[in-house]
């Protein structure tokens, strides 16, 4: 018995090492931050350097644009990817080659089948079916002429009449679709409208956490006309965009010219990214937007349980003797 209880206390003991050891790691992967770097130099030339490093470096992008060349690679634990692409390639390659794999074409081993010829249709008779007319006979009274006469002259005012209705019609008909059209336009003008004031809070929530920390550097800018760099100063200090202390914004108003030196850092979270995926998927219009459908018979569950509710309270007051409704 005494083994037996040291041998479950082991396992124990394992088992929350293990469980502390995910914890750790879920911890880490939640509130560890993704660190990113960028430096844009303009003079002369335009150059941009940047990284990203998540995990203590354990995963890391760097880029770099020279000279119109984009540079980039990634790393996993300090190991390209390119590298770890050419050892798969390679010992694809070696494998083939040990087990003596000849790839042939298969258009070369498959037989050659002549395309089979497409039966001739024979041209038939082409058959006119004439339609037959009743002619008024000379022989008959005028009285019988007058009274057909008549007759066919109420037909055809009764089909002018219902053509007349029917144009009438159709273009009630074109009137209504039209409404209809613009209506539901709007409808459709005023969920998307509905959704982004929902989906508002928590974008900008995140938007605010990406914004870079750091900004450093400076900003000398100009045009041939002085009239223009004063009217984009004017205007970026309208739009209340808020400039960094670190950054200095020198317009000039008698050269043409543009450059830059700014270096730029900043973190991100994956909670904060978790926090705002969970909050979009609450709001239903994301959820089917993105085409998870919606459950049914929600609405008729929540009516049958406060039914159920008030039943119960009707029936407690019963019992007590109180006053009911």
């Amino acid at each position: 018995m005494h083994i037996f209880l040291s041998i479950l206390s082991v396992i124990g003991f394992v088992l929350l090492i293990i469980l502390l050891v995910i914890i750790a790691l879920i911890a880490l992967i939640l509130f560890l931050p993704i660190v990113y770097r960028v430096k844009v130099l303009k003079n002369g030339n335009f150059m941009a350097n940047g990284s990203v490093r998540w995990l203590f470096g354990a995963l890391s992008f760097k880029f770099a644009f020279e000279q119109g060349k984009l540079n980039y690679g990634l790393r996993i634990f300090g190991v390209p990817i390119k590298k770890l692409q050419k050892n798969s390639a390679s010992f694809a390659k070696e494998k083939s080659s040990a087990q003596g794999e000849n790839p042939t074409d298969k258009s070369e081993n498959s037989p050659y089948q002549p395309a089979k010829k497409q039966p001739t249709i024979k041209p038939g008779e082409i058959i006119s079916d004439e339609v037959e007319t009743d002619e008024i006979r000379k022989d008959e009274p005028a009285s019988d002429q007058m009274e057909v006469k008549s007759k066919a002259d109420e037909i055809r005012s009764d089909e002018t009449k219902s053509d007349d209705k029917n144009n009438k019609s159709s273009s009630v008909d074109k009137i209504k679709f039209k409404i209809k059209g613009i209506c539901d336009k709007l409808k459709k003008v005023k969920s998307i409208l509905d959704l982004i004031s929902k989906i508002k809070k928590p974008v900008i929530k995140l938007l605010k956490s990406i914004m870079p920390k750091k900004v450093k550097g400076y900003i000398n800018f100009g045009f041939d006309d002085p009239s223009r760099t004063g009217m984009v100063y004017a205007v970026l200090g309208a739009l209340c965009i808020p400039i960094p202390k670190d950054l200095e914004l020198n317009p000039d108003f008698q050269n043409s010219r543009f450059e830059c030196d700014v270096k730029i850092s900043g973190r991100i979270f994956v909670i904060q990214i978790l926090i705002c995926i969970i909050s979009l998927f609450k709001i239903p219009e994301f959820r089917e937007i993105l085409g998870f459908k919606p459950p049914k018979n929600r609405s008729n569950k929540k009516r049958r349980r406060s039914d159920r509710k008030r039943v119960k309270n009707y029936k407690s007051k019963i019992r007590q003797g109180g006053k009911h409704d």
